[in-house]
């Protein structure tokens, strides 16, 4: 949930990439199964994208939240899936100039870009 939360990451790094794969196929699957009320799992999709190491999972992710933001009532969802790619591009960034993804801090980019913080008990 914030940079170098786990100071031992690589140690799990395994763990971690299974862990964030069970989320967003768990996810995947309330879309297989037509589920509209979804919504309550915007929050889990968003650190799993945040924390993958996987382009093509964060893509997923991403999808998935727009998804879920056509079918909501609230901005919550919308909220949460601009959140997400402002930290999937930061990420990129990062990596790209030699740093780590993991750099990212989620609520810090979010304050820079003046968004209010993101409730999750949608």
């Amino acid at each position: 949930m914030y940079p170098y939360q786990r100071l031992d990451g690589d140690l799990f790094a395994v763990e971690d990439t299974e862990h964030c794969t069970y989320i967003i196929n768990t996810v995947r699957q309330s879309f297989v199964y037509n589920d509209r009320e979804n919504h309550h799992l915007a929050h889990a999709l968003f650190l799993a994208g945040a924390a993958t190491k996987l382009p093509v999972e964060k893509s997923a992710a991403l999808m998935m939240l727009q998804e879920m933001e056509h079918a909501g009532l609230s901005g919550a969802v919308a909220r949460v899936r601009h959140v997400l790619e402002l930290v999937v591009r930061e990420q990129a960034k990062r990596e790209i100039a030699g740093g780590s993804a993991d750099e990212v801090d989620w609520i810090e980019l979010s304050q820079e870009h003046g968004l209010k913080n993101v409730v999750f008990g949608m």
